[in-house]
């Protein structure tokens, strides 16, 4: 039986069933119908639809969709598929954008807009606003009028702007104007200025917006994970006025379809202010101070292209060697940073006398509190979680979202000016903090790198690395020699020999693993790949030791990633058992018989083989320039002769499976070959052995 299509209606579908002679239709009255056909119907129609939806589901294929099939059903999901397109950009689209160039061009900025990317994009969110405007407008005219399903319909399209409207206010465009500020800010950093910011803007519009936008996002997230260690260190209810985004009862689309335009807005305009106020106190501040008390630090070297090899920033570099360990190690970069924070906080808090309401983590026998007086009130205008009471009631009250942890705390005297010195205290702390920052390491990398390579260019990323990364090391031997003193001077010594050599340890490993072995696999990246594309055949190819050690870390991590998570073999074996020693129980015999010699033996092989190869040709009657040009051409030719023999194989083994599997096909049923007689095999045999 051939189902009819879908698009059929149900009524259309007639039924028929006899018994004996008796034929009835669907159409008929109910009381024509015998009892059993009326109880067996609506099981026949539940089969009848569950059929026709699984037929379907069936017919629809990629060759049915694409026309593979010879039909040409798919020209219907072509036409239905470009009007979808076509309405979505025009409803989408084209109306917003005709709405936000008729409002530009009645304030006549259509001409200053429309010359570039950035002038599009703006002129899309006025004709979103404009028609969000609409929306609301139609929506209250709908409600007054009592037309419900309208009013519902232009609700829904209400909110459903809003929340994008809201979106791109708060992803898009407020980290583009807080990267923008910053770059404003930080002019004389780079010793660049607005004028040409604004070249490169008209120069190329989406690349700058987005890397203001990307430097954006970053401040912005690492003010949020700044907020969040506040909250950590400090009592509750002193950030009262910040939102936790740590709250599992915080739902920011919700509070946007709930809070009213009006209220949003102002929140955006505080926001602006408090980044802004944020930027001139971190970046422009301390920038101009350091231009005046140091006038040698600034402005910064950070030439994207130079003669130097320091000078030129390695993107593999920056992204393996500094972001991505920052990255990995943000634990416990970030239990240090709390600690230094919490030290910060008592050390205020005791001094301006306020540690109850600054940390909260004193008894109600101290001096502080005798002299103050007792708050268990909270935060007005808000549900606040007061100790002793249950933290779970007020999340889950009908004024959740107005939730406010809170720990009563004493307040002493004078406490405003105590608490408006704090103020003062925090941002002349951050401001020396950041002068601090954007001052000494990259002084100190100057000095180090300058005293190993004393010519030529550095760039600032590489001497503020440097400098960071020896006031890290300085920092922490002085915490590790201070916690050995207090121990005594025995253990003192016994620690002292114990990292002595652990530090020889790893300087072993480090010139051997992440220096002998990157090299040399640099080299062969570079004599394989490099080499044969930007030198030309005729002349004469340098190499650079120090940018093949980056190429090189670069596939040796590439490599680890892809040992650890290949196929068991002796390789990942090795290394799994290196990394689970750690330092401390690091073989240093094992290290060098079953990780170094065997992959260092494998590049040399690898490298000098061809070397020697060419080198033996003009001893063999070749002419020097064969010999030449077989030299610069044989480390891809014997990497092309490989990636051959391999799909070869690989070919070779597939066809072998190929075969065995269309022989079983045709000849094995189950275990047992079809053609194949046993007896017959059995009497050759016997009659061969005999």
């Amino acid at each position: 039986a051939k189902f009819l299509p879908v698009i059929t209606p149900y009524k259309a579908v007639v039924s028929t069933q006899s018994t004996g002679n008796n034929v009835w239709n669907n159409d008929a009255p109910a009381a024509a119908r015998p009892a059993a056909a009326q109880r067996a119907e609506p099981q026949n129609d539940d089969l009848i639809g569950a059929n026709i939806i699984d037929r379907a589901a069936e017919e629809l294929t990629w060759e049915r969709m694409l026309g593979m099939d010879g039909s040409l059903v798919f020209i219907e999901y072509v036409f239905w598929v470009a009007t979808l397109n076509v309405v979505s950009i025009t409803v989408f689209g084209l109306i917003p954008y005709i709405l936000g160039t008729g409002v530009t061009m009645s304030l006549g900025l259509d001409k200053e807009l429309d010359a570039s990317i950035i002038g599009r994009s703006t002129i899309l969110f006025i004709g979103y606003i404009v028609v969000f405007l609409c929306l609301g407008y139609g929506h209250s005219v709908a409600r007054f009028l009592h037309w419900s399903r309208l009013e519902h319909v232009l609700g829904i399209g209400y909110i459903i702007v809003k929340v994008g409207l809201l979106l791109t206010l708060e992803v898009m465009i407020f980290p583009t104007l807080s990267g923008w500020w910053i770059d404003i800010c930080s002019l004389s950093m780079c010793d660049s200025t607005l004028s040409e910011r604004i070249n490169y803007l008209y120069t190329a519009p989406g690349t700058t917006m987005f890397l203001h936008w990307l430097v954006g996002m970053v401040f912005v997230f690492y003010f949020a994970s700044f907020v969040l260690l506040l909250r950590q260190v400090l009592r509750p209810g002193v950030l009262w006025f910040l939102k936790n985004l740590n709250d599992p009862d915080f739902q920011p689309v919700q509070e946007m379809i709930t809070y009213s335009m009006v209220k949003h807005v102002r929140r955006f305009c505080i926001s602006c202010v408090v980044f802004g106020f944020s930027i001139i106190l971190i970046v422009w501040a301390p920038l101009t101070f350091i231009n005046a008390a140091l006038p040698g630090v600034i402005p910064y070297s950070v030439e994207m292209s130079t003669e130097s090899i320091l000078g030129e920033i390695s993107l593999e570099l920056l992204l393996l060697q500094v972001i991505l360990p920052q990255l990995l190690e943000q634990s416990n970069t970030r239990q240090w940073f709390k600690n230094t924070l919490r030290v910060w906080a008592i050390g205020v808090a005791n001094l301006l006398g306020i540690r109850s309401y600054l940390l909260g983590d004193v008894t109600n026998q101290g001096a502080e509190c005798a002299a103050g007086k007792l708050v268990n009130f909270g935060v007005p205008g808000y549900v606040n979680n007061i100790e002793g009471l249950g933290m779970g009631a007020a999340q889950t009250g009908p004024n959740a979202e107005m939730f406010v942890p809170f720990q009563p705390y004493y307040r002493p005297a004078l406490f405003k000016r105590r608490v408006v010195t704090l103020v003062g205290v925090t941002c002349a702390s951050m401001f020396l903090l950041f002068v601090f920052i954007l001052s000494v390491p990259v002084s100190l990398g100057r000095a180090i790198l300058q005293f190993f390579m004393p010519t030529g260019q550095l760039h600032e990323l590489y001497t503020f690395a440097c400098g960071l990364y020896t006031l890290w090391a300085v920092t922490r031997i002085s915490t590790l020699i201070y916690n050995w003193a207090i121990q005594g001077l025995s253990q003192f010594y016994a620690k002292i020999k114990e990292w002595i050599l652990v530090l020889l340890k790893c300087v072993y490993f480090a010139l051997t693993v992440f220096g002998l072995i990157p090299v040399l696999f640099g080299l062969l990246y570079e004599m394989i790949l490099l080499l044969p594309l930007r030198v030309p055949l005729r002349h004469t190819p340098v190499l650079l030791l120090w940018q093949d050690w980056g190429l090189g870390v670069l596939f040796v991590k590439i490599l680890y990633a892809g040992t650890l998570t290949g196929p068991d073999w002796h390789l990942k074996r090795v290394l799994e058992q290196v990394f689970q020693a750690g330092v401390m129980q690091m073989n240093i015999m094992f290290v060098t018989t079953e990780l170094v010699l065997p992959v260092v033996v494998t590049q040399l092989h690898l490298l000098c083989i061809p070397y020697t190869f060419c080198s033996a040709l003009p001893y063999l009657g070749f002419s020097e320039d064969f010999a030449h040009i077989c030299h610069r051409r044989i480390y891809p030719g014997a990497v092309v002769i490989l990636l051959i023999v391999i799909l070869l194989k690989f070919q070779l083994k597939q066809f072998k499976r190929l075969y065995v599997k269309i022989k079983n096909e045709k000849y094995l049923i189950g275990t047992r070959l079809v053609n194949f007689d046993a007896d017959a095999l059995r009497t050759t045999f016997t009659q061969t052995e005999s």
